[in-house]
């Protein structure tokens, strides 16, 4: 067991060799610490030449902070220290190379680190945490100043299997949670609304067929509603521009259907108005009547909004009313043309009698 200074060099200045304040050696300074008395700091209380220190300060500091990181298999196998203070493997000759302090003489020899101990840290900075590591007590010296790598693998060990319990105890709580919640779900049947249509009676077909016409009607009239506040706020020439647009519109569709979709089409309207009439009852039939002689007879006011001018023998002129636009002004056209053919009838069988 090897120990060194935390400095790659350490040098004395020269001392009084007489003087019984100053330890010569570093032999001298192991065996002043190891027979000082049992004080919380008496183990690092001798100080080496020039205020620097040895590294045998440190060894019982280094065992007990070590050891209280160990357990109890480690401690038994680890090797037990002599009276001294040292390991028994220990050799300062081998280890250290000692002071050289020959009376009358003032040679001193570096104290030098051990090939493969070299650290990246600077001699100021080794000696720096020296000096802190002297004046701390034991309970805040850390194992990493030393270098402890099973110290460090121990809590990374430790570390690991605190991880590894908390997800054993997250994925027992998840499991948990979801047989809670399908139990519940068991214990619970869920609503009509919500299982699938095949699982459903005829009855609870029916009903939700129901609603969902309901729904379908009641969006479609809160749209025709909207649809009429609009009109109804529109001036003459708005009404008469989205009639115009309409127009043309089903203008467009009827030109793109065949005869056979358009034959599909009117006997489809044909039904929805036989439908219609057939849930009216008689007064409400009376007033669709009324308001249909009433839209013919405005078209026909329409058509007639013309002048008959007598001109030379069976010729006239027409003077039509062509302000509406659209399917209007093409059904007007055509019952103006009806119009004017039996007229024209008229005159010639009249000319003829």
């Amino acid at each position: 067991m090897a120990f060194t200074t935390f400095g790659k060099t350490a040098k004395a200045e020269p001392q009084d060799p007489t003087s019984s304040s100053v330890a010569t050696t570093t032999r001298d300074c192991i065996k002043a610490t190891s027979t000082s008395p049992k004080t919380p700091d008496s183990h690092i209380s001798a100080v080496a030449p020039d205020d620097s220190f040895c590294t045998a300060h440190l060894i019982p500091c280094m065992e007990k902070g070590v050891q209280n990181e160990l357990s109890a298999e480690d401690k038994r196998n680890r090797v037990q220290p002599d009276s001294d203070g040292l390991a028994a493997d220990y050799d300062a000759e081998t280890d250290v190379e000692d002071w050289d302090y020959t009376e009358g003489t003032n040679n001193k020899k570096e104290i030098k680190v051990e090939p493969g101990l070299e650290t990246n840290r600077t001699e100021d900075e080794e000696l720096e945490d020296a000096k802190i590591l002297m004046g701390l007590p034991l309970q805040f010296v850390q194992p990493s100043i030393f270098q402890n790598v099973k110290a460090r693998a121990k809590w990374a060990e430790k570390a690991t299997e605190g991880r590894k319990r908390h997800a054993e105890r997250f994925a027992a709580k998840s499991k948990l949670d979801s047989q809670t919640a399908a139990a519940e779900r068991k214990r619970k049947p869920p609503k009509a609304s919500q299982r699938k249509r095949g699982s459903l009676t005829a009855s609870e077909k029916a009903e939700r067929r129901a609603k969902v016409s309901q729904g379908k009607r009641q969006t479609k009239a809160a749209r025709a509603e909207i649809v009429r506040n609009k009109r109804r706020n529109m001036s003459a020439e708005e009404k008469e521009a989205l009639r115009a647009k309409d127009a043309e519109r089903k203008r467009r569709a009827r030109a793109n259907c065949s005869e056979e979709e358009k034959a599909a089409r009117r006997a489809k309207d044909a039904e929805r108005m036989r439908r219609v009439r057939a849930s009216l009852s008689i007064e409400e039939l009376a007033v669709s009547r009324q308001k249909r002689a009433e839209y013919l007879r405005r078209n026909r006011a329409a058509l007639c909004g013309k002048t008959l001018h007598a001109g030379p023998a069976d010729t006239f002129e027409l003077t039509l009313n062509t302000e509406r636009t659209g399917a209007e002004s093409t059904s007007v056209l055509a019952e103006a043309g009806i119009l004017a053919a039996s007229l024209m009838q008229a005159i010639h069988t009249g000319t003829e009698k």
